[in-house]
């Protein structure tokens, strides 16, 4: 056998395992994405009412009365609705994008409002942030709003607004920053206690 028909005949057997590797690889990756897709759908296809009740659940479970579940769901139904309103208007307004960018404000009510979702019992401790500051973020931006869709436009009154803005949401940021600091606080408290 010369090395020619020798190394032909090798090859033909790489190439073999190579579409054995090829198809395994393959027959796996798909398996990995429907098993993941099944996995996202049996999340997606879980019940609003059956969502809805664990939640009230968990209220209930941290001390809340009947009332206080109706109070707490209006009470955070119209703090959603505020921060998207928020997060609409500085997706389609630049003033209001850079703002966003230099105070992260937006991103600190959301989480502000996840941390309150997750600890209903932070609602009264949360009453600036809910009662006062989203509900002025929301008036600051419609007001900013109808300024800017004046035909003569007062720039006095425009900056004014902004300062306003930008203050406010350096205001939720820095609540969220204490947030968090607590949070460490009680962690390192634990920790210290753990190790005395």
């Amino acid at each position: 056998m010369n090395n020619n028909n020798f190394n032909y005949m090798m090859g033909g057997h790489s190439s073999f395992f190579g579409l054995i590797i090829t198809i395994v690889v393959f027959v796996i990756i798909i398996k990995l994405i429907v098993s993941f897709s099944v996995m996202h759908q049996q999340k997606k296809d879980e019940n609003p009412e059956i969502k809805l009740k664990k939640r009230i659940r968990n209220y209930k479970d941290s001390g809340l009365s009947d009332n206080d579940v109706k109070l707490f769901r209006e009470t955070m139904g119209e703090a959603k609705k505020h921060i998207l309103g928020w997060d609409k208007a500085v997706q389609k307004l630049t003033d209001l994008s850079v703002i966003e960018d230099v105070t992260g404000g937006v991103q600190a009510a959301k989480k502000t409002f996840q941390f309150i979702a997750k600890n209903p019992t932070e609602l009264t401790k949360q009453n600036d942030f809910l009662y006062k500051d989203l509900p002025n973020m929301t008036k600051l931006i419609a007001s900013y709003e109808m300024l800017m869709a004046e035909s003569v436009k007062n720039d006095t009154d425009l900056s004014e607004t902004l300062f306003l803005i930008k203050t406010l949401s350096a205001k939720v940021a820095d609540n969220y920053h204490k947030i968090l600091m607590r949070d460490v606080k009680i962690i390192s408290e634990e920790v210290t206690n753990d190790h005395a």
